[in-house]
């Protein structure tokens, strides 16, 4: 009888561990960075003192949704959501990834919270303290 126990409870240990779904661990780099994206927030402050306000609050609803592709060749693109502004706000350029240095058309911005969903860029401004912090979430 305690052996049965015993073999039902290894039993149901396999059967739970089996059926967790693998964490997936993404490491950043060009080709995990390389998809579509669209901005869940965009958070500005003008300067250490200041709260963040979240700008895409201030978007038209066309612009809310826009998509933007990291291509695999280094070449980047924002196209329009489900809903299309006019004029179009699409858009393109070129992207380069050194390190956590995240380049847009020369531009650098720094990647943290790197996940396989998900990313944030954070962008220093001219004044002390002023960033921006956007928000993409894989599509």
């Amino acid at each position: 009888m305690k052996k049965l126990l015993i073999l039902s409870a290894a039993a149901i240990v396999l059967f739970t561990t089996s059926c967790k779904k693998d964490n997936e661990t993404c490491t950043l780099s060009s080709s995990s960075i390389t998809g579509a994206y669209k901005i869940a927030s965009k958070l500005y402050k003008t300067d250490a003192q200041t709260p963040a306000v979240d700008i895409i609050t201030t978007y038209d609803a066309c612009e809310k949704d826009d998509i933007l592709t990291f291509s695999s060749n280094g070449t980047w693109t924002q196209s329009e959501g489900a809903t299309s502004c006019s004029p179009s706000n699409s858009d393109n350029g070129n992207w380069s990834l050194v390190g956590e240095t995240l380049s847009l058309d020369g531009v650098s911005t720094t990647v943290s919270n790197f996940s396989c969903s998900e990313f944030t860029i954070n962008i220093t401004g001219p004044g002390v303290g002023e960033t921006t912090t956007t928000r993409l979430v894989r599509q």
